[in-house]
């Protein structure tokens, strides 16, 4: 019983800090694909620096 739990303690962990990990690296990527595609979809009068 104590093992498995130890398994399963672990387990959470290992799938955390991967989830966290993940994110962690998905997140700058999205954001930045996003303002790829705010900045190309942009209306053309603004004025582009």
């Amino acid at each position: 019983m104590g093992l498995i739990l130890g398994f399963f303690k672990a387990f959470k962990l290992d799938f955390f800090k991967g989830f966290l990990t993940i994110t962690i690296l998905t997140i700058p990527c999205f954001s930045f694909s996003k303002n790829f595609a705010a900045a190309h979809t942009a209306p053309r009068n603004r004025p582009s620096r």
